[in-house]
């Protein structure tokens, strides 16, 4: 995930298709790959710490589901409208974050968020 957002970030954004000059809306693409890659370090700090210490990791697991519900209901809403790289991108963070969350939850064996081992 920092590996992506590092390369967002730090990638020439696409290019309008609508006019010749730089698009306008470019910005959202760096500042995209700038939150997904701080979520990735977010992750790698907490790596070291203990599964059942890691109120983060247990706090994500929600998040991710909840994120891949939202990519694919954009997608479903609004699919057409998004270029055929648009769309694998979002449908591929859509089975990322969803796979990741069903199985991090079932690894952990909760579901709802809450990290056993600070209650």
């Amino acid at each position: 995930m920092s590996a992506i957002g590092l390369r967002m970030a730090l990638r020439q954004p696409p290019s309008s298709t609508t006019n010749k000059g730089p698009d306008p809306n470019a910005h959202v693409h760096s500042l995209l790959g700038i939150t997904t890659l701080a979520i990735g370090l977010c992750y790698i700090t907490t790596s070291y710490m203990d599964p059942a210490q890691n109120a983060m990791l247990y706090a994500s697991i929600p998040v991710r589901i909840l994120l891949a519900s939202l990519l694919l209901v954009m997608v479903g809403l609004h699919g057409k409208s998004y270029t055929a790289e648009g769309r694998r991108a979002l449908l591929t963070a859509a089975i990322y974050d969803g796979l990741s969350g069903i199985w991090l939850g079932w690894y952990l064996g909760e579901y709802l968020g809450r990290c056993p081992g600070l209650v």
